[in-house]
């Protein structure tokens, strides 16, 4: 029986010890391509097919928000789901990466194993066709919204 290849994850991070800390928790199970940039990443993305992309929101270049976006537009983001990391915990960020596609956000610090699980669980959801449905809820009293949100969001 032939193993199945490994998943392959992108990682883009400027911080050297997030580098660090991402690439040695995940290269144990999934094969990880690392960089630092915007800029660079999408030369990979370019060039290269990957199960999943973990970014940083708050970069040298530009903001992981605008990988979402590119991605959205171009129609890659449904090839390849995006998982945000931020040290922002405020909610409209957390919100805005949800409502621009974003498959997960992960607040910094970032623990190994729980940060282990929630990739092979969103690796795994993916591999078997399962998507979150995006909900369009069109609601005027902030109440309902963050009601709505929370009731709805994973």
């Amino acid at each position: 029986m032939v193993e199945p290849a490994p998943r392959r994850i992108l990682v883009i991070e400027d911080d050297e010890g997030y580098q660090e800390l991402l690439t040695s928790t995940l290269s144990p199970h999934y094969e990880v391509a690392l960089c630092a940039t915007v800029e660079e990443a999408f030369a990979k993305i370019d060039s290269e097919k990957f199960d999943l992309i973990i970014s940083d929101i708050n970069l040298q270049d530009k903001s992981g928000l605008e990988i979402l976006l590119k991605l959205q537009v171009n129609g890659r983001l449904k090839e390849c789901p995006v998982l945000l990391c931020s040290s922002q915990h405020d909610t409209d960020t957390k919100q805005l990466a949800k409502n621009m596609g974003a498959a997960g956000f992960i607040e910094k610090p970032l623990m190994p194993l729980p940060f282990l699980d929630e990739v092979g669980e969103l690796l795994k959801r993916v591999a078997a066709g399962g998507r979150l449905p995006r909900i369009l809820v069109i609601e005027d009293d902030e109440g309902y919204q963050e009601l709505l949100a929370s009731t709805l969001s994973p």
